[in-house]
């Protein structure tokens, strides 16, 4: 079929009708687009037609869009609203084009005289470079970062030793006189889409509101980070492996964002906006990614190891920092399909990380590195919670006695972490050498054994791993590292 489509909207808009496009194209229809004259630069890089004549794509918004409370989020997201939707052809169920929608992705063909000019313009600076884009047109309260947060991002970047290149196209912003700094109009002059295009493509990072630069970032190689308040990523934004998404984090709905953090990346900040403080953190974090996974997915388990994970009090302890331990086992799990992680002892409250919450970090890296991870209690009620509070991940759960299910593993694991006793249970250290006593034989060779709630004093080690540990160096393992918890390895 031959589909002539008019679509006259912002830039942001346009990019992700251009995503939403590429459904009809994979299908085998051909496409003619019509659009205003500074957005057919966009769709000539993708490759479709100019026509004239076409027929309008109205670009319809679901009612309440920002504020669906619940955890399906085909029902709140703009783009969702117009699969199937004149004079697009009905092409099969919408939720399902939506998954698919949602892991489709678009290369431009950027001219190369458009990089080529663009490494010009940066050649003086230093990497990384960072583009940042603050100020929204429409909904303008609703989207832009105020001058105060911004001014406090741009001093720790710059302090950093990071470039900065503001996205201001229409002299919204005061300019920086710095030369790590450069802005666009000031510096650049008013450049066209193929010009922006061959910027985007040298930069090493996108930070930006709801916006027409932040959404053309997103046929990119680069990170991004969404700066949302008001609009929630998942209602204005689509997802991508390499986005992290910043959000609210009053309380509202965290429920919600917990349940789709695996196909956002979404990571909630205290108060009505972010601080500048937050947002340089999670650059940060994006430009040095630490686990094998994508640069999206890596923020977030930055965020929930460092930020949630790290410094707890105990029993044991008065610094309980599980977020080394998890941080450490992070980077070193062996990043192959089909790696296996073994957890006893399954979360039981919700983002309750100061029992280390394992289901969800491991669960999050698995499904990143594409490994098989399963998590085994002896407690139906437990799992039960488990699965609901980690709905959103492809998680196994094994209802058994944590040795008994060691024992009967038939294939290696790569990951074992040993949890299932608390450590104010009697008879806590002879289980925990029950369970690595039935592990060991299962251990790969470049496996990993790590203990929670384990630490040493008074020339002893203390807590689960209290016997299994000296046991397990009997047999010739190493310990690797040590926190509030402990790693072995051969």
């Amino acid at each position: 079929m031959h589909i002539k489509t008019k679509f006259c909207h912002g830039l942001g808009d346009c990019s992700q009708y251009l995503r939403l496009l590429e459904l009809y194209r994979k299908r085998g229809h051909t496409i003619e687009v019509e659009t205003d004259e500074n957005k057919k630069q966009l769709f000539t890089m993708a490759d479709y037609p100019l026509g004239v004549n076409c027929t309008k794509h109205s670009w319809i918004y679901w009612d309440n869009f920002n504020g669906q409370i619940c955890h399906d989020d085909f029902v709140c997201n703009k783009t969702a609203r117009n699969i199937n939707k004149a004079p697009l052809p009905n092409i099969g169920n919408d939720r399902e084009l939506w998954d698919e929608l949602c892991s489709t992705q678009v290369i431009l063909k950027v001219p190369q005289d458009a990089i080529d000019l663009a490494c010009k313009w940066v050649e003086d600076l230093p990497r990384p470079i960072i583009l940042y884009h603050q100020v929204g047109t429409n909904w303008k309260q609703r989207k832009s970062i105020p001058n105060n947060v911004t001014n406090d991002f741009y001093k720790l970047a710059l302090r950093e030793g990071y470039s900065l290149v503001l996205l201001d196209w229409d002299r919204r912003i005061a300019p920086i006189n710095h030369g790590a700094v450069r802005t666009l109009d000031r510096d650049f002059g008013r450049i066209d889409l193929y010009k922006t295009a061959g910027l985007f493509s040298v930069a090493d990072l996108m930070i930006g509101v709801d916006s027409g630069p932040y959404h053309f970032a997103d046929f990119f190689p680069m990170p991004q980070l969404y700066l949302g308040h008001d609009l929630r990523a998942d209602a204005v934004c689509l997802p991508r492996k390499q986005s992290a998404m910043l959000a609210m984090g009053n309380g509202q709905d965290t429920d919600v964002t917990i349940s789709r953090r695996k196909r956002w990346s979404l990571i909630e900040y205290t108060g009505n906006m972010p601080s500048g403080e937050v947002i340089f953190k999670h650059a940060k974090r994006l430009l040095h990614p630490r686990y094998p996974v994508a640069a999206g997915r890596d923020c977030l388990l930055q965020h929930l190891i460092f930020d949630k994970a790290n410094i707890q009090k105990t029993g044991l302890s008065d610094v309980a920092n599980r977020g080394i331990v998890f941080d450490f086992l992070c980077s070193k799990i062996t990043p192959v399909p089909g790696a296996r992680i073994v957890s006893s002892g399954c979360v039981r409250s919700r983002e309750d990380y100061g029992a280390g919450n394992s289901d969800m970090i491991f669960g999050l890296l698995a499904d990143g590195c594409q490994a098989k991870f399963t998590s085994v209690d002896n407690n139906q009620g437990h799992i039960n919670f488990a699965k609901n509070y980690t709905k959103c991940l492809p998680i196994e759960f094994a209802n058994s006695d944590s040795v008994a299910y060691l024992n009967n593993l038939k294939d290696e694991v790569n990951l074992f972490y040993l949890d299932s006793w608390d450590s104010d249970t009697p008879g806590h250290e002879q289980h925990g050498l029950r369970e690595a006593q039935a592990a060991l034989p299962h251990l790969a060779q470049d496996g990993l054994i790590a203990f929670d709630d384990t630490i040493f004093c008074d020339g002893a080690w203390k807590g689960k791993g209290a016997l299994a540990v000296p046991w397990l160096k009997r047999q010739g393992l190493k310990v690797w590292m040590a926190g509030y918890g402990v790693v072995l390895h051969r």
